[in-house]
């Protein structure tokens, strides 16, 4: 019995083994076959690949052949097309060459003419102007003569401080300062007096004797008016504000300037 069944399992292993050298014989055959399978596709595929470029080729070279034939057709046609236009071209050449000459012959005249009138027009603008503005100058010089005579006429007095001493003057210097009623007229003398009932009459300027007019300070006073006099003094007289003392100096200019 025991020899029995080594027997039979050793036939049972045999038969396994027979079986599954069979199966990979068989699986060996079937990719054999499925690679041939895979080589002749392939090589249809190829095939079939370089049948549809010749036939691209072949449908190119056709187009491209036509092509050019058009392209050769349609430069022969646009030849022909020119040559007509030249000539067409050439022979209305001459008579807008003529026009054209005849036309710039009447432009450059009337250029030369529009010139000429310009040139006139400027001219008498630019006389105009002249006349006008000679006008506007005058006008405005006889106002301000006017303007000037009746300010000289109204003249000016108020009540200011006068710096005691003349001679040899100057704004370090020290002196008294005292207060003075002062009067401008149409005369053009600047007198000041005592008081405002101006009977005591402490002295005058002529000035159009004067030098120069200035605003300045003293060391003692400050919104000082100074005259420059011909002999070499310094005049001063201050105002109570900055204000007051330019209104003097716009004043006493009056009766010097022309």
């Amino acid at each position: 019995q025991f020899l029995q069944e080594v027997y039979l399992g050793k036939a049972s292993a045999a038969a396994q083994e027979e079986a599954r050298l069979q199966a990979e014989a068989d699986a060996e055959e079937q990719k054999r076959l499925d690679e041939e399978e895979a080589a002749r596709e392939k090589e249809r595929e190829e095939r079939e690949e370089r049948e549809r470029k010749e036939r691209e080729k072949a449908e190119a070279e056709e187009r491209k052949a036509r092509e050019e034939a058009e392209e050769t057709a349609r430069k022969a046609a646009e030849e022909a097309r020119k040559a007509a236009e030249e000539a067409k071209r050439k022979a209305e050449e001459a008579k807008l060459a003529a026009e054209a000459e005849e036309k710039k012959r009447k432009e450059e005249e009337a250029a030369r003419i529009a010139a000429e009138e310009e040139r006139k027009r400027k001219e008498e603008e630019a006389k105009e102007k002249v006349r006008l503005a000679k006008e506007k100058a005058e006008a405005e010089e006889r106002k301000r003569k006017e303007l000037q005579a009746q300010k000289r006429k109204e003249g000016k007095q108020g009540m200011l401080y006068k710096k005691g001493g003349t001679k040899g003057s100057s704004v370090f210097s020290r002196a008294n300062w005292n207060q003075r009623w002062f009067v401008v007229g149409e005369e053009g003398i600047l007198r000041y007096f005592k008081d405002q009932d101006m009977k005591d009459m402490k002295g005058e300027i002529v000035l159009s004797e004067c030098k120069a007019f200035r605003l300045g300070n003293h060391r003692e006073r400050l919104n000082c008016v100074l005259f420059e006099l011909k002999n070499g003094e310094t005049f001063f007289m201050s105002a109570d504000s900055e204000t007051e003392a330019e209104d003097w100096l716009s004043v006493v200019k009056l009766y010097v300037e022309e």
